[in-house]
């Protein structure tokens, strides 16, 4: 009998962890997902940036600009 109440009991206390963890993880998902997103469109504006800002300055900086421009 005692053996059976502390399976009953550790079942019921094993259910309430998981019930609190799986709560906790909805409401932590959508926060997750938005910070990803974030994250995502940070890197490709940064990316874009890095493009648009290298190839002006590769183009006056490289050896070859000068040399076409004096014929």
């Amino acid at each position: 009998m005692l053996n059976l109440t502390s399976i009953i009991i550790e079942s019921a206390i094993f259910s309430i962890i998981m019930i609190t963890l799986w709560m906790s993880a909805e409401r932590l998902v959508p926060k997750l997902s938005t910070i990803i997103k974030e994250f995502i469109k940070r890197r490709r504006r940064a990316r874009y940036n890095n493009k648009r800002r290298r190839k002006p300055s590769s183009l006056m900086i490289g050896p070859s600009v000068p040399h076409f421009w004096k014929g």
